[in-house]
């Protein structure tokens, strides 16, 4: 046997472990690009359910107009949302609001995206809403919990659909029932 060979057998092996090794950097490094994918897409659905849920529950007489009109652009075309939308935020409500001098002002306790395939996903929030109007003798708060049903568009990220979760009204004026509508 000459020094510095392997045998044959040896070398055999040699070479299949290599390109095992070499089979398993590459289903290593796609497996690594696809989960930073994910995780990827999953930031850019949950910075869009965050921008969201801040522009549905911050509001001010004054800017009501610009404030509801960013909450319809969220809405996915053709979706329970943009319909839901075009007749909830009319100029109906908006009056309404601007005329009682209605103020809302939303912070995102928690936010999860508790589904994401393809070009939908799930996210839920829990938020904490305060709201003041003329009507009231002192501002009151609610606990939104919200499931947003979301669909990836040309614009991004847009809301489906919104389902609120057992609004339920923190103490602070007890007499005030639960509300997801600040203006009274």
């Amino acid at each position: 046997m000459r020094r510095g060979v392997l045998p044959f057998g040896a070398e055999v092996a040699a070479i299949v472990l290599a390109i095992v090794g070499v089979v398993a950097g590459v289903g290593f490094g796609f497996a690594w690009s696809n989960l930073n994918g994910q995780n990827s897409e999953r930031q850019a659905v949950a910075n869009a359910a965050r921008s969201f849920v801040l522009d549905v529950t911050n509001f001010r007489p004054t800017t009501v107009d610009a404030d509801f009109a960013q909450v319809q652009n969220w809405a996915a075309g053709g979706s329970l949302f943009a319909k839901q939308a075009a007749q909830f935020y009319n100029s109906n409500i908006r009056q309404s609001l601007i005329s009682v001098q209605a103020v809302s002002q939303g912070q995102i306790r928690n936010l999860y995206v508790e589904t994401l395939g393809g070009s939908k996903a799930e996210v839920y929030a829990v938020v904490d809403q305060a709201y003041q109007n003329s009507k009231l003798s002192s501002p009151a708060t609610d606990t939104l919990r919200l499931t947003l049903d979301m669909t990836s568009t040309s614009q991004g990220w847009r809301i489906s659909a919104v389902t609120v979760e057992n609004p339920s009204s923190s103490g602070t004026n007890p007499s005030t029932p639960s509300s997801t509508t600040p203006g009274g």
